[in-house]
């Protein structure tokens, strides 16, 4: 398994999962490869614990 994958995989899942519906979510545009657009607040203790879970294996 390739680490930084995992990582990667990990981090867009919380950025898409932080751009839920709602009217004030941060929008986010991963639809160019290895980069990301993001406009709007970022719950980084949220992303730090997606990242800490793949890297520890979780889900």
């Amino acid at each position: 398994m390739d680490l930084q994958k995992t990582i990667r995989d990990a981090i867009v899942a919380e950025l898409n999962r932080q751009a839920g519906p709602e009217p004030d979510a941060p929008k986010v545009d991963t639809s160019e490869t290895g980069y990301a657009v993001i406009a709007g607040r970022i719950d980084i203790d949220a992303l730090i614990m997606a990242i800490e879970g793949a890297v520890a294996g979780g889900p």
